[in-house]
């Protein structure tokens, strides 16, 4: 019987402290209180990719970011074979205990694009595509400078026309992110 009692009380204490949160000004160390940054132009440094995106505040703990991505699964060979491509990829990021952009946070993702891989000499065509979800920080400095980490998981696909083997694959696998951005 303490146990569901005990779990009412941090649920109560919890959901007071996140209904504080969101109508408190964004302080950052060092920097006067003022409004967040609701825009954020970053550099996606993910563990397959590399590319330009932007991310918007949509609510106080609701943020969506879009990417273009450079696009080279190296971790899922153990030979040297050659798969390229260029991504789209779309995320929410929820922040439940900060305001965003800043804090921890939960993103759900997809990513979908073309890859050109080396098969026998020639150069095929075929999809790329994940889903899957990270946990994450971002820290803001100085009210402008946003760095984000997180680690995660995803289902990723490759099909490369005409191959049924390697280039093409489709699992489970691990994910990173990083992003460095300019937050305005």
């Amino acid at each position: 019987m303490r146990i569901p009692a005990l779990a009412l009380l941090l649920a109560a204490l919890t959901s007071t402290q996140l209904a504080q949160a969101d109508d408190a000004p964004f302080v950052d160390p060092g920097v006067r209180p003022g409004a967040r940054p609701q825009n954020m132009v970053l550099a996606d440094l993910g563990l397959h990719v590399i590319g330009i995106g932007l991310q918007r505040t949509l609510a106080p703990r609701l943020a969506v970011q879009v990417d273009l991505d450079s696009y080279t699964p190296w971790t899922n060979y153990p030979d040297k074979v050659e798969l390229v491509g260029l991504i789209v990829r779309g995320r929410a990021f929820v922040y439940p205990l900060a305001a965003a952009p800043a804090g921890l946070w939960l993103s759900p993702f997809a990513q979908y694009g073309l890859g050109w891989a080396k098969v026998g000499g020639t150069r095929d065509l075929g999809s790329v595509w994940a889903a899957g979800a990270s946990v994450g920080y971002t820290f803001l400095l100085g009210r402008r400078v946003a760095l984000g980490i997180g680690l995660g998981g995803q289902y990723h696909v490759a099909h490369v026309l005409g191959s049924s083997g390697a280039p093409s694959f489709a699992g489970f696998y691990p994910t990173a992110d990083a992003n460095v951005g300019y937050a305005f």
